[in-house]
């Protein structure tokens, strides 16, 4: 059974094995799943999803922001040995027998661990040399990221749909017309949602029509946005994923 295994520095504070279907929130706050006793992590930092028969990893609008292999990211597809920093803790994401071969210290996720010391939505602010670089090197490599519109983009479903749509030509339509490139169902849905326009600075996705306006990021759209790397798409029941890769699978 795949798991996360719970550090800080060298010291193991336990193993939280991951179940197909249910969803794992990750903070400061008791009521979370995995509950990580630290002033630098947010309340309700992050969540690791389960879609179909992977792993997907999102920040919460976390005060530190959440990084993926020393990545800060806002969702990302997990791999196996994926390495999450979330204040001064990491989260190491096993699968197979590394992951069997902890069963051992794996931690019980109906039970809540100790209580955090730090209350409220007090998160402290990071400040040290170490997260500093970390989070410098990687936002000036999303800064300086040119070749992405080079690539294929796609839209991934995480719900209401299945498997993925290619973005090839200029304009892709997402709504409930015959005529959409993305088919996406439910009552408040316009016929023709939403637009994605490519473009020489990349993917643009702009609102069209229906009560159920796109939302991007927990974020309603009011004007035409560029769309980023990991991007979440949610527009009535439906939720898509953006993304320039295939999501790898266990």
């Amino acid at each position: 059974m795949p798991s996360l295994e719970l550090k800080r520095n060298k010291d193991l504070i336990g193993v939280f094995p991951l179940e197909l279907g249910k969803l794992i929130s990750i903070g400061r706050s008791n009521d979370n799943d995995v509950v990580i006793n630290d002033p630098a992590v947010s309340g309700h930092h992050a969540k690791i999803e389960p879609v179909n028969n992977s792993y997907l990893l999102s920040d919460l609008r976390s005060r530190n922001g959440t990084f993926l292999n020393q990545q800060f990211i806002t969702a990302q597809w997990l791999k196996p040995g994926d390495i999450i920093s979330i204040g001064e803790h990491t989260l190491i994401y096993k699968t197979g027998l590394a992951a069997e071969a902890a069963d051992n210290q794996q931690v019980d996720l109906t039970k809540p661990m100790a209580p955090a010391t730090a209350g409220g939505d007090q998160t402290m602010v990071i400040d040290t040399q170490h997260y500093r670089e970390m989070r410098s090197k990687s936002f000036l490599e999303v800064a300086t990221r040119k070749t992405e519109k080079q690539k294929t983009a796609m839209l991934y479903f995480i719900h209401g749909g299945e498997g993925y749509v290619e973005l090839g030509r200029k304009e892709m339509w997402i709504g409930k017309d015959k005529s959409c490139d993305v088919r996406i169902k439910g009552i408040f849905v316009g016929k023709k949602a939403a637009v994605i326009s490519k473009r020489a600075d990349g993917f643009f996705i702009t609102y069209q029509s229906g009560m159920a306006k796109p939302v991007v990021n927990d974020t309603p759209l009011k004007k035409t946005v560029l769309l980023k790397e990991s991007d979440i798409i949610k527009i009535g029941p439906t939720k898509l994923l953006f993304i320039y890769s295939k999501p790898s699978r266990n």
